[in-house]
């Protein structure tokens, strides 16, 4: 097993829950699948849980060496939790060719939250 990539993405909360609640582009629907929003539910610690799961969603497409808009949606990119609540990978579309093409197979991920920061870390693994 070795390591083929790796991302690491910082997002400051109250600048995301600002572009989260803007009433012309709400970036809910746009960057998040309905897994995603439904796991996060509503809540005082909504806008804190979404922006450690989009700094996921950035790490990984990190990992990859690509952005979204390069071949990928953010929405590509989901972040669901295991059997132990622990955060993973689930991805579609672009991201996944992508994936695929670099002999990716596996994903180690971290989220976490301190004060109005949430910071991720992707590790892209294959054989």
């Amino acid at each position: 097993m070795k390591i083929l990539g790796h991302g690491v993405d910082l997002v400051d909360i109250d600048e995301f829950e600002k572009w989260l609640e803007d009433p012309r582009d709400p970036l809910g629907l746009r960057c998040f699948t309905l897994s995603e929003l439904a796991i996060v539910g509503e809540g005082p610690n909504r806008a804190e849980s979404l922006a450690g799961r989009f700094a996921a969603k950035e790490a990984v497409l990190k990992a990859l060496g690509i952005g979204f808009g390069d071949g990928a949606a953010l929405t590509d990119v989901e972040t669901a939790n295991d059997e132990h609540q622990s955060p993973e990978v689930i991805l579609r579309g672009g991201a996944s060719a992508v994936a695929i093409q670099r002999g990716i197979s596996k994903w180690l991920i971290s989220i976490s939250h301190e004060k109005r920061l949430a910071i991720a870390s992707a590790i892209a693994v294959g054989e």
